[in-house]
């Protein structure tokens, strides 16, 4: 999980517990209510006049044209070559968000990839089923082929979205890429690597079965004897399944399964952000987009930071800084928007699916989930009420809340003016009164725009 998800919500406020047992076995799970209009309006900073926008959460409509409230992001568009937008995850609101910033600049302007934080080997898995013309054909594909890719409902629906703008806006064809390592090692083996080699000739499924097995656990072996293989010189013409699972696809699956086990090994963090910036701009991954398009770029937080505070002031590596200061074709051509999910969720379709019957989620995702679910089972809360996570409550998210009940429950951005005079306001409180929010002000630094969004329906996990 990012670090600013991780730091965000281990920020714990004192609160007054309430005397009823259910609030007790809440703070037993770590769960606390969700403001209150009352209880948000009564903030620290009432009395200063806050100038923000208002951001809708709702996802893009089948027109592609509710997109009024992020006309700003027009000229952001033109001005700058990579539009890295960084998240809190497992917020469906901010898929909501995301979406419809990369439909909006779209319409106005012209990037025609979104690069994800996912494993790389789904990227033409994805794409070939934007390609597919026949629509029955291509949701039998997508069903059949992308089930094991696709771990949420929300991921689903974007792709579908950007399926269907592909259908009517010929001239501006959409695609996604993958940078990520492979963390689902298995996946990637019994979908991608096994499949090709059962279209090779001369190898037999003995040896097939034995070379998995050695993937499985990453063997030195496997990627000998997996490189030997492909190599050879009646294989590099090989084409599987569909025109795009060849040899230069092939090979590099097999070297971001050799980064992944590299990462794992040691220094994780250094050689996950290694790979990932080789996958960005080496030409044999994504790096003709870097160079000759517009691209957006989509992950947690920590990846899309462009900016430091100060220079020590992060111990993990982003691409945001990377692309910003050191990339010559994206230099000083970036804008960094941070949409911050401020702890709340609700358990939504969550109440009603069990993860063992779901496909494979993130670890913290997983936690949440759980918290959520021992307490709706329990009668505790809510199938439909956000609740605050890890008792994240503080007079920063009271103003956050007050402006949305007063927008329709929707997400803010709060002017650099309005937000000079809340820092200058916490800066004035007591020393243990302050501590609290220094982590929300430092992320904030390190992006160009930041968006709050103060609750969110949890994203739903996909059956197997």
């Amino acid at each position: 999980m990012n670090k600013i998800l991780t730091t965000i919500f281990i920020i714990i406020s004192s609160i007054t517990v309430s005397n009823c047992q259910n609030n007790k076995s809440l703070e037993e799970l770590g769960i606390d209510n969700y403001y209150s209009k009352a209880e948000a309006e009564n903030n620290i900073f009432s009395n200063i006049e806050i100038e923000y926008k208002s951001i809708s959460n709702t996802p893009i409509n089948e027109k592609f044209n509710n997109i009024n409230d992020l006309s700003w992001l027009v000229k952001i568009a033109s001005d700058n070559k990579v539009i890295l937008v960084g998240e809190t995850h497992y917020s469906r609101y901010i898929g909501n968000i995301v979406s419809r910033m990369f439909f909006t600049i779209n319409k106005y302007d012209y990037y025609p990839i979104i690069i994800l934080e996912k494993p790389y080997s789904i990227t033409e898995y994805i794409n070939y089923y934007f390609s597919i013309k026949d629509d029955k054909v291509a949701e039998e594909y997508f069903n059949q082929e992308l089930k094991e890719f696709i771990p949420t409902e929300e991921d689903a629906t974007f792709y579908r979205q950007i399926r269907e703008w592909n259908k009517f806006n010929k001239a501006k064809p959409l695609k996604i890429g993958a940078t990520d390592l492979e963390f689902n090692i298995k996946r990637t083996l019994n979908n991608i690597i096994r499949p090709y080699l059962n279209e090779l000739n001369n190898i037999s499924k003995t040896k097939i079965d034995s070379l998995i097995t050695q993937g499985l656990s990453l063997s030195d072996d496997f990627f000998t004897n997996i490189s030997m293989i492909i190599e050879k010189e009646e294989n590099k013409s090989i084409i599987g399944k569909y025109p795009f699972i060849n040899y230069r696809y092939i090979k590099n699956v097999i070297e971001n399964l050799r980064d992944t086990k590299i990462a794992y090994k040691s220094n994780f963090n250094i050689n996950r952000h290694n790979t990932i910036i080789r996958n960005l701009i080496d030409t044999n991954f994504l790096g003709l987009y870097m160079q000759n398009s517009k691209v957006m770029l989509y992950g947690g937080g920590d990846h899309m930071i462009t900016k430091f505070y100060n220079v020590d002031s992060t111990d993990v590596p982003s691409e945001g800084i990377f692309l910003t200061n050191e990339y010559e074709p994206t230099k000083g051509k970036t804008f960094s928007i941070m949409l911050n999910g401020m702890g709340a969720y609700s358990l939504d379709e969550m109440a009603n699916r069990s993860l063992n019957e779901c496909l494979r989620q993130g670890t913290q995702y997983n936690i949440i989930i759980n918290r959520l679910k021992k307490a709706y089972d329990n009668g505790l809360i809510s199938q439909t009420k956000p609740y605050y996570i890890f008792f994240k409550r503080n007079e920063l998210e009271k103003l956050i809340v007050n402006l949305s009940y007063k927008n329709n429950g929707n997400s803010i951005i709060i002017s650099n003016k309005s937000w000079d005079e809340i820092v200058r306001k916490i800066n004035h409180l007591p020393e243990d009164k302050k501590d609290i929010y220094k982590n929300i002000i430092n992320s904030k630094k390190m992006f160009d725009e930041y968006i709050f969004i103060p609750y969110s329906p949890i994203n739903t996990a996909r059956y197997k």
